[in-house]
């Protein structure tokens, strides 16, 4: 497929060695992008990026975090790694295996988790059914996913199938411009910086003879086939053993505690940090103040060994 290849704002933001990696796991590739530590023997920190994004969400962060050795994964369907087979779909707990297959090929008995949004929710799930992996646990802008109630399961499950029609032959819009696709996803769900969305397009984006387009799997819009309940959800966050250091965004603040303060509260050991800015907040201004915080907690045990 071919592939954009932005040269401007996103590689020269480049200060920090980085490397190419991919992964095998079931038979498809992962890719991922690694900051080796600059300082010390380093700790092993993976990092999960949120829907539709990709593993560049964490090159600001990686810049200001020379003691980590940061793994930044393109979870499936995203960015450089392969999607799921036709009779797959893009179920949260699909992800978990995955990234443990990854920690073992990269060596990493124990590990710190760094989630944002849909990754956080990914590092919640990891970090309470594989309790003995995860050392610290590091979440931006995102906790739980949203709950249903329990009689709305076969609604949900008739809507994934419902998508799985609507996407099966789905062909991905085409932009005539760099800065049309980029504006798409500026003015996204999520607004975005302009530096924001050239960084994500520098993995993302692609380009062949009818225009530009982002690459991502468009199975990633498909409702999911099986949701959690409240119950579950926090049958999850009673499971979760390891230090939470939790960063938010005071963008609709109001909004996020009303959804998930009862979830947070319940967490054995979670620090809640609020900083300026929206949902891409560590990579928008925030990631100064995110770095110094992280530095402290992902500081070294004699427990952790990679």
């Amino acid at each position: 497929m071919p592939r954009w290849r932005h040269t401007g704002l996103a590689e020269e933001t480049l200060n920090r060695t980085v490397e190419e990696k991919q992964f095998t796991v079931a038979g498809r590739t992962l890719a991922a992008r690694y900051w080796p530590a600059t300082e010390g023997s380093g700790q092993p920190v993976i990092a999960l990026h949120g829907w539709l994004d990709n593993a560049n969400s964490f090159q600001p962060l990686a810049q200001l975090l020379p003691k980590a050795n940061i793994l930044s994964l393109d979870l499936a369907g995203h960015g450089h790694s392969q999607g799921r087979s036709a009779d797959s779909g893009y179920n949260l707990w699909q992800d978990v295996w995955e990234i443990l297959e990854v920690a073992q090929q990269m060596g990493w008995q124990r590990f710190h988790l760094l989630g944002h949004s849909r990754g956080a929710m990914i590092a919640v799930l990891l970090s309470a059914s594989a309790a003995e992996k995860v050392s610290k646990l590091a979440l931006i802008d995102g906790l739980v996913p949203l709950p249903i109630a329990e009689a709305e399961a076969p609604l949900q499950l008739a809507q994934a199938i419902a998508d799985r029609y609507k996407y099966r032959d789905y062909r991905r819009r085409r932009y005539s411009t760099e800065q049309d696709a980029l504006t798409v996803r500026m003015k996204g769900s999520f607004p975005l910086t302009q530096q924001a969305a050239e960084l994500f397009a520098e993995r993302g984006l692609g380009q062949d003879e009818e225009g530009y387009y982002w690459i991502a799997d468009p199975r990633l819009q498909a409702a999911s086939d099986v949701k959690y309940s409240d119950g579950q959800l926090r049958a999850f966050i009673h499971q979760v053993k390891a230090p939470v250091m939790l960063f938010l965004g005071n963008e609709q603040l109001d909004i996020k505690e009303r959804l998930f303060a009862s979830y947070w509260q319940q967490i054995k050991s979670c620090q809640k940090v609020v900083l300026d800015g929206g949902h891409h907040l560590h990579m928008e201004g925030a990631e100064q103040s995110i770095a110094r915080q992280l530095s402290d907690f992902f500081d070294p045990t004699p427990s952790l060994r990679a």
